[in-house]
């Protein structure tokens, strides 16, 4: 039975690869081309728009392509717009199409400098109004928070991981970094306390093949910076809600 897993495993992981490739970079690629046009016959903002609800399908369809189902609860709790900033636990990769395809579909994104390297990734970041950090460089990080902040004023929605990176076994949460929700907080911001389970076993952090397995995705109510004295009762607060939900989860 463990062959017969392995080799199941194995297959899976090619299908993926195959899905990727010609759902992101060849009709990707075809997207891109669209949108160009769209800005020279309309606008750039319609433009961009068209590729931010084709990432929204784009994300949808990762799940549909490794057979995984989605089960959200509370989408209620999701206001129809920005500006206000999505704060999620952080399992897998698969973490940001979860939330771009299943919470709200209008992100904005913050992409590690390394994705730069990755086209068409890359191109659809940039193409959709995201931006790359580099966290060694205190400068650049700067600019992007400044980026950020007239970003969140012109009504945008941000998607933040406050544990800073993936969990290690794909299931455990980390204890949220300090200042992460330091900049919604200071601009008064809502913070909505999304809770992802599943993704660490359909492609955690030390894993080298796809299983498909069912995803659970809990959305809390908005919780607003007014309500708190300070910024470490705050993130504390949104730190239990997201570990009590997925708790909830997995009940």
């Amino acid at each position: 039975m463990k062959i017969l897993k392995k080799i199941f495993e194995i297959l899976f992981t090619i299908w993926t690869a195959i899905a990727y490739v010609v759902y992101v970079v060849i009709y990707g690629d075809l997207v891109l081309l669209i949108s160009f046009i769209i800005q020279i016959i309309k606008d750039r903002p319609t433009a961009v728009t068209y590729v931010k609800k084709q990432i929204h399908y784009f994300c949808k369809a990762t799940f549909l392509f490794t057979f995984t189902k989605v089960k959200v609860i509370g989408k209620e709790n999701v206001p129809k717009k920005g500006p206000f900033v999505i704060a999620s636990n952080h399992q897998s990769y698969f973490d940001i199409p979860a939330a771009g395809g299943y919470v709200f579909w209008d992100l904005t994104f913050i992409a590690k400098k390394e994705l730069k390297k990755l086209p068409p990734i890359s191109w659809f970041i940039e193409r959709s109004g995201g931006v790359f950090i580099d966290r060694g460089n205190r400068a650049q990080t700067a600019r992007v928070l400044r980026d950020l902040v007239t970003k969140l004023k012109n009504g945008s929605v941000m998607l933040i991981f406050p544990e800073g990176t993936r969990s290690d076994d794909g299931i455990t949460m980390r204890d949220f970094q300090k200042d992460s929700l330091g900049l919604p907080y200071k601009m008064k911001i809502p913070v909505i306390p999304v809770s992802i389970d599943g993704t660490g076993k359909l492609f955690g952090k030390k894993d080298k093949s796809f299983k498909p397995t069912n995803v659970k995705i809990s959305i809390d109510k908005p919780v607003l910076p007014e309500d708190f004295e300070n910024l470490n009762d705050y993130s504390d607060f949104i730190e239990r809600t997201i570990h009590k939900n997925l708790e909830e989860l997995r009940k």
